[in-house]
């Protein structure tokens, strides 16, 4: 179907009060120079398939899922991202042609908050360290495959932890839970650090602060300039911070920024700076 009007984006949500996605994606569209539109709208869980078919009709671009949506809800997408099986959870949704691609940016809005944050003097051999949910490192694997060599999973388990096989078909995929396979990542036990301490140019860790095994860090090497980015949902921090305090802890609005910067290009194409993207989030903060 030729196109007669601008691109427009639905951000979709059963909660939208003080989301601010609309809001950046104007300013971003703006500053690139396009002109796309955004609207946003109510939708209640239950009615998702509904509201996708009739954003399809429209022929619309793109949809943001305001809260991610199981891949199960959206299974009548065109295709489905390796990185949405993977978490078995779809973030965001473009038009391609005359089919969609249902898709999950977490890993690629981690992977260019680190290529940002990470110092450009860290050490070749330093690593990427993952500390909890193996799925991160698929993730980010597959969102940049050249940090395959550079992510370290850690877990204070004493037996590896199991990432995503992604070699299954789609069908299969989006019908059952992520099934893993030790071999296809980096792993350490936290035991192991002990004997053979790494030095490390960023963490992620998935679990809350206050759980953090500060014993993983007193075994890693770092300077006051790591990155660190915690994706829990809570931050209480661990009692004991001296070694805590180390590291350079970014907050939600990095991971945000990071998050609606993905959004964006991955419609229009445009990769927006995430410090102007931070700077609408401040902005929107303000009223």
């Amino acid at each position: 179907m030729s196109r007669i009007v601008e691109p427009v984006v639905c951000c979709l949500g059963d909660s939208v009060v003080g989301n601010p996605t609309q809001f950046v994606m104007e300013r971003l569209a703006v500053d690139a120079k396009i002109d796309w539109r955004f609207v946003t709208a109510v939708v209640p869980i239950q009615r998702v398939q509904a509201a996708v078919e009739g954003i399809r009709a429209m022929n619309f671009e793109g949809i943001a899922f305001l809260q991610s949506i199981p891949t199960q809800t959206l299974s009548q997408m065109g295709s489905i991202s390796e990185s949405a099986i993977c978490t078995q959870r779809i973030t965001t949704a473009r038009r391609d042609g005359i089919n969609w691609l249902a898709e999950n940016l977490d890993g690629v809005a981690l992977a260019q908050l680190l290529e940002t944050e990470i110092a450009e003097n860290a050490k070749p051999e330093a690593k990427i360290v993952v500390y909890g949910d193996a799925s991160i490192s698929t993730l980010l694997r597959l969102a940049k495959p050249n940090l395959a060599d550079q992510i370290l999973l850690v877990s204070s388990e004493p037996t590896p932890v199991e990432t995503t096989d992604t070699s299954m078909s789609q069908s299969d995929a989006v019908a059952a839970p992520a099934e893993t396979t030790a071999s296809q990542v980096h792993y350490r036990s936290r035991h192991d650090l002990a004997n053979h301490p790494i030095e490390i140019k960023a963490l992620i860790t998935t679990g809350e602060l206050s759980n953090l095994d500060l014993s993983l860090l007193r075994c890693c090497k770092f300077s006051d300039s790591t990155p660190a980015i915690c994706l829990s949902s809570t931050s209480a921090k661990p009692s004991d911070q001296s070694t805590f305090n180390k590291l350079r802890w970014l907050d939600d609005v990095d991971l945000s920024a990071a998050r609606l910067a993905a959004n964006f290009q991955f419609w229009t194409g445009y990769s927006p700076n995430l410090s102007l993207v931070k700077d609408c989030l401040d902005e929107y903060s303000q009223w």
